[in-house]
């Protein structure tokens, strides 16, 4: 027994331990440990692993440019970034990226008003925090993302937020995107969008919005919730102000349980196929408050 405990203690070794560390120093960085190159203001992950950021880094870019094979991972623990021509975390290529807010740490985000990009062909990252891959953010640290250009945490595939993180979003387009689908278990969100949705999810072939918890505050200058197929809703704490519809998906639209309190709306909620079991809802809208579209066109409450 006593062989056991020892050597469960000798392999208690936190990923942070593991880490590679990259302590931002304003215009530039340092890195002790492998997997990562500093060229002036451009920090570069190219192989898998954990990485450690602490500092300021006042014009420049994290850059994961990772095999495809590659599962890394990116712990934030008192970090500032900004880009003046792009975005400050952009994951390029990898097999799958998390972001770890590390816990009782404070990180902000801000990107350019106006990117550069290499091209005239090209148009990504156009996000604050872009991934081209999968992307899981998860931790109990914050986070603040000023996204001067469109959406402010972005990726092309799917979007897992997990733990108890407080994300705060203050956004030109969507503050929050996952392509194929987002999955939110937890966390306290403020999301601000000046044009766009506050959570959105638009791959038109299959998508998927699902709350299993959390706390949020939307306002949204369209939609507070879109998603192009289903949304669903087991628990969690929704608070929306929209110009556009509170919450709007094109097919399956359910909510398990929760509570929804929609201020302002244009229709509150909108859906093909609408199924509500439980939870507590508040809507005031200037159209419809429930609104079954043409899509489907069936509601069970």
């Amino acid at each position: 027994m006593a062989v056991v405990v020892g050597l469960s203690s000798i392999g208690l070794v936190s990923a942070q331990d593991e880490a590679t560390l990259i302590t931002l120093n304003g215009d530039s960085a340092e890195v002790a440990g492998t997997g990562a190159a500093v060229e002036g203001s451009i920090i570069t992950i190219s192989e898998a692993g954990t990485y450690t950021l602490s500092g300021t880094l006042n014009d420049g870019q994290v850059l994961v440019n990772a095999p495809e094979d590659a599962e890394v991972s990116l712990i934030l623990n008192g970090v500032t970034i900004s880009s003046s021509t792009s975005a400050p975390i952009y994951a390029q290529s990898a097999a799958a990226v998390t972001v770890i807010l590390a816990e009782g740490s404070e990180n902000s985000l801000s990107d350019a008003a106006t990117y550069v990009y290499a091209s005239a062909e090209e148009d990504e990252p156009d996000a604050a925090l872009f991934s081209n891959v999968d992307l899981t953010i998860e931790g109990s640290g914050s986070l603040t993302v000023a996204a001067n250009y469109t959406d402010g945490i972005s990726t092309g595939d799917d979007l897992i937020i997990s733990g108890s993180p407080v994300i705060t979003v203050n956004a030109v387009d969507d503050t929050i995107r996952g392509n194929d689908s987002i999955d939110i278990s937890g966390g306290v969100f403020a999301l601000n969008s000046t044009e766009g949705d506050g959570l959105k999810s638009s791959n038109e072939e299959a998508s998927l919005i699902l709350i299993n918890g959390g706390s949020y505050v939307i306002n949204a200058g369209d939609d507070g919730v879109q998603s192009d197929f289903d949304f669903t809703m087991n628990a969690g704490e929704l608070v929306i102000t929209a110009v556009g519809d509170g919450i709007h998906s094109e097919y399956n639209l359910t909510i398990n349980d929760g509570s929804i309190n929609i201020l302002n709306s244009e229709e509150g909620i909108e859906g093909g196929f609408i199924v509500i079991n439980d939870g507590e809802i508040h809507i005031v809208s200037t159209d419809d408050g429930i609104n079954v579209s043409e899509q489907i066109g069936r509601a069970h409450v």
